[in-house]
């Protein structure tokens, strides 16, 4: 999608994902840390990163059209890379949610989701959130960069 009532859609696509990105990756980091919440939010963490993912793939598709508006009139390649490698971090998140909810729920009750199953799974999908809000920064920062750059003199 191009554009939402004549505006540029890419702009507005990629505030679900960074307010929801950050969110996901506390609630990961939690999940590894305590056992009794991975029971019980492991499937929320799962949905979550599903959405997230959908979300992302929307704003990464939205960028691309809106990529050709902007064609030699701002630098947009750095950010068109990052913007790829973000979608590729949240697909990773996404992945690695399958198995925790797997073996979360094979490990059945709070005691038995202290096992080392469950606690791997947890601990790489709360590395991979970290990363991909890092790239989601970097990403984002760059996007910022470009639009801003030249707009806003900075005070000497």
């Amino acid at each position: 999608m191009k554009s939402i009532f004549g505006l540029p859609a890419h702009p507005l696509f990629v505030h679900a994902p960074l307010v929801l990105m950050p969110v996901l990756a506390v609630l990961a980091i939690v999940v590894a840390v305590a056992p009794s919440w991975r029971q019980r939010f492991h499937v929320h963490l799962l949905i979550g990163a599903a959405g997230l993912l959908a979300m992302t793939v929307l704003a990464v598709r939205s960028g691309q059209k809106f990529d050709g508006v902007l064609a030699g009139i701002a630098p947009t390649k750095k950010h068109r890379h990052l913007g790829e490698a973000t979608r590729l971090w949240v697909a990773l998140l996404f992945l690695s949610t399958i198995p925790l909810a797997v073996l979360t729920r094979r490990a059945g009750g709070t005691d038995a989701a202290k096992a080392k199953p469950p606690l791997v799974a947890a601990t790489v999908s709360a590395v991979l959130a970290v990363v991909a809000v890092i790239w989601m920064i970097r990403t984002g920062h760059e996007g910022a960069r470009i639009v801003w750059t030249g707009v806003i003199k900075p005070k000497a």
